[in-house]
C-alpha cells in the first residue's frame, strides 16, 4: 500500500482530514501542482487522489455523502450557498442545483447551489441537515496584476527571454502597478532576490533585495506608493527550492544523492556563468531539485533546519 489512512482528525477549513501515512514517498496532488513537494512520512488531506512516489494514493471519506459547512464545502453568498459533496451517485439538494465536478476513482466530487439558511443533502440513503456558514466577507483582494520585475522594463534590449536580464527594476514595477490600479487591487510580485537567472527562482540570498532590482530602498519605496494607492503587495516568497550559490547549499537541509558531486557541482557554480552551468549540467542530478533543474536544489523540510530557514 503507498499509502495508509491511519486515522481522521476535524479541521476547520475541509471539516475533517485523513491522517496518512505515505512512509518514505513524497506525496502530490493539486495542492503541490502535480509536481514532487516536501510532503512525506505523514500528511494530512482531504479526500482525493494523490501520488506517494510513482503509485496513486486514493484517500476516499469514510461515509457518505461527505459534507460539511465549512469554508472548503460551503459559502454563503448570502442569498445562495455553495456547496462541494463527495458521493458515489448524484445527491440532491434542498431548493438547489447540482452539477459534477469531476470523478475521483470510486466517487465523484459534486457543485451544488442551495438557497436559505437551512439545507438538506440527501444521497446514498441517507439525509442530513445543515446550517449553512456565516455570509463570506469581501476578500482583501479581487483582481490581482502579476509581474516579473525583471520584465517591466527592457531597459539592456534582452533578446533570448529564456536566457537574457531585460534590466526591469522596482520602480519600473512600481509604475505599472499603478496604471493596472484601474482593474486591479493587488501586485502579485515575482522574486526580488539576488539570484542567478532573471526569473529570480534560483535565489541566492532570501534576506535581500536585488541591487539590479535598486535594492531595499527601491522595495521600500515599492511598497508604500502602493500602500498609499490602496494596492495589496502578495510577494512570491520561493521556499521550495534555492540556487546552487545559496550559501545553504550542499552542507544545508538538501536531499543528496552524492554529497561529493553535489560539492562539486556547488564549486562549477561559483565560478562559471549559468550559461555555460545549463550546457554541462545534464542527466540525474546528484541530489533532489525542482523539476530536475540542476540549478535548483530543493529543501528538506523532513529536517528542522529547512524549517527553521523558511522562518
Amino acid at each position: 500500500m503507498p499509502c495508509v489512512v491511519e486515522k481522521w482528525r476535524a479541521d476547520p477549513y475541509y471539516g475533517q482530514v485523513a491522517v496518512v501515512k505515505a512512509g518514505e514517498g513524497y506525496v502530490v496532488g493539486d495542492f503541490t501542482g502535480w509536481i514532487q513537494g516536501a510532503f512525506r512520512g505523514y500528511v494530512d488531506l482531504p479526500p482525493g487522489l494523490y501520488k506517494v512516489g510513482e503509485e496513486d494514493c486514493l484517500i476516499e471519506p469514510p461515509s457518505y455523502p461527505w459534507h460539511f459547512a465549512t469554508p472548503y464545502m460551503a459559502a454563503d453568498w448570502g442569498d445562495v450557498v455553495e456547496l462541494r459533496i463527495y458521493a458515489p451517485e448524484e445527491p440532491e439538494v434542498s431548493d438547489g442545483e447540482v452539477v459534477k465536478l469531476a470523478e475521483v476513482g470510486p466517487f465523484s466530487v459534486y457543485l451544488a447551489v442551495a438557497r436559505g439558511r437551512q439545507y438538506v443533502v440527501r444521497c446514498c440513503g441517507r439525509a442530513k441537515s445543515f446550517t449553512s456558514p456565516p455570509p463570506a466577507g469581501a476578500p482583501p483582494v479581487t483582481v490581482m496584476y502579476e509581474v516579473m520585475p525583471d520584465r517591466a522594463s527592457n531597459r539592456l534590449g534582452c533578446r533570448d527571454l529564456r536566457r537574457h536580464f531585460c534590466g526591469g527594476t522596482l520602480k519600473d514595477v512600481a509604475r505599472l502597478a499603478l496604471e493596472a490600479s484601474a482593474f486591479s487591487d493587488g501586485l502579485y510580485l515575482h522574486p526580488i532576490y539576488p539570484a542567478m537567472s532573471y526569473h529570480r527562482y534560483d535565489v541566492v540570498d532570501h534576506f535581500q533585495v536585488d541591487e539590479r532590482l535598486g535594492g531595499w530602498g527601491a522595495f521600500v519605496a515599492l511598497r508604500e506608493r502602493l500602500k498609499s494607492a490602496g494596492i495589496k503587495l502578495i510577494l512570491d516568497v520561493v521556499l521550495y527550492h534555492v540556487g546552487l550559490r545559496n550559501p545553504a547549499f550542499p552542507d544545508g537541509p538538501f536531499i543528496l544523492k552524492s554529497p561529493e558531486l553535489a560539492r562539486l557541482v556547488k564549486e562549477l557554480a561559483q565560478q562559471a556563468p549559468r550559461e555555460l552551468l545549463r550546457d554541462v549540467l545534464t542527466g540525474e542530478p546528484p541530489y533532489e531539485t525542482f523539476l530536475k533543474v540542476w540549478t535548483m536544489p530543493r529543501l528538506d523540510y523532513s529536517r528542522p533546519e529547512a524549517v527553521e530557514y523558511a522562518r
